[in-house]
């Protein structure tokens, strides 16, 4: 009988970050996977980012997709470990430029209805319109009408949406 030991090395994997976004803006939300990170000979258990941005904010999070707001420029790390217990990691410079937003916001009182009206300087969007922090309506115009139950102090917000992504830093 003959016997030969080998041992197999594990080889380590690979750290891929995605952007899911296809730009970056400031004070809006960002997505970033590690779904296209892998391990040739197993697989991948655990993904945690950190990330630095242009003031020196240093932050971090675990999983395969987070979400952030960035407010500057940054850079992001991503380490992911395998079943086997190797490390790899990927680094990325984001660059946030300035969003959409709504500009020239104005509310008129006429009779029982409120008017309001504003500009935008984005690309297609539909607007949610807030009534003292509550959903009261959608539009796609650039303006829209109130009926508001009661007298008294109101405050209306204008919130932009592009497709499925409500706008955090675009909303007036």
């Amino acid at each position: 009988t003959a016997i030969k030991t080998i041992t197999v090395v594990n080889i380590e994997p690979t750290a891929q970050i995605n952007v899911q976004n296809e730009v970056i803006w400031i004070g809006e939300w960002t997505t970033l996977d590690a779904a296209q990170s892998s391990d040739v000979d197993g697989r991948i258990v655990e993904a945690t980012w950190s990330w630095t941005d242009a003031t020196g904010t240093i932050n971090s999070d675990s999983g395969f997709e987070i979400h952030m707001i960035p407010l500057a420029n940054m850079v992001v790390t991503l380490t992911v470990l395998d079943d086997m217990g190797s490390t790899a990691t990927a680094e990325l410079q984001l660059s946030a430029v300035q969003g959409p937003m709504i500009t020239d916001f104005n509310t008129e009182s006429k009779g029982k209805s409120v008017v309001l009206e504003w500009g935008w300087n984005g690309p297609n969007a539909s607007f949610n319109i807030l009534r003292n922090g509550i959903l009261i309506g959608t539009t796609a115009s650039e303006s829209y009408t109130d009926a508001p139950l009661f007298a008294g102090e109101t405050s209306y917000a204008i919130q932009p949406q592009i497709g499925d992504m409500t706008l955090v830093a675009g909303t007036s």
